[in-house]
């Protein structure tokens, strides 16, 4: 591993000897959904398309493991392509996301009349009472994946691959 790039082929084997940390190779699970727990309807369809900022928002989170392990959360307002919200934390708590979402609203500002669309995949984090009861407080309609299917959530995941691929990204 080069000195100069410490994340360089860092795919496990982080500093945390916990039930985070995965093995060389293999991927961690980060979507871990109850089958129990009632889920909003997929009202995205997989048409990852608006036609004006605050009509859909497409929220994910991944791990990555650049110089140890953290989680990101983000949300992607899709019609300027842009993360408007996003959250690091070490753990994968309903908390860590609802700061995502927190920030947004507050970069955002989404009006009732915008009527927002925020889509997920069916972690726990996202069906949660908590995370639901603050979309129904802020005026947003939910919108939830089906299981099992990453194009059902695509515009997050290619955010998910460019962040577990890449080195840290520095913001001027």
């Amino acid at each position: 591993m080069s000195e100069s790039r410490p994340w360089s082929g860092r795919t496990g084997n982080c500093a945390r000897p916990t039930r985070f940390c995965a093995r060389r190779g293999k991927k961690l699970k980060t979507t871990v959904s109850d089958p129990a727990t009632p889920c909003p309807l997929d009202r995205v369809n997989r048409r990852f398309k608006a036609d004006r900022p605050n009509a859909l928002w497409v929220v994910d989170f991944t791990y990555v493991t650049w110089s140890g392990f953290v989680y990101v959360a983000f949300v992607i307002d899709v019609f300027v392509r842009r993360i408007v919200g996003w959250r690091a934390s070490s753990t994968a708590r309903t908390d860590f996301v609802l700061d995502a979402l927190e920030q947004a609203l507050h970069e955002r500002r989404p009006g009732e009349a915008d009527a927002l669309i925020h889509h997920s995949d069916r972690g726990v984090q996202y069906v949660s009472m908590r995370y639901t009861e603050r979309l129904i407080e802020a005026g947003i309609e939910p919108s939830v994946g089906n299981v099992g299917d990453s194009y059902d959530n695509a515009l997050a995941e290619t955010i998910k691959d460019g962040l577990q691929n890449s080195g840290p990204v520095r913001v001027a």
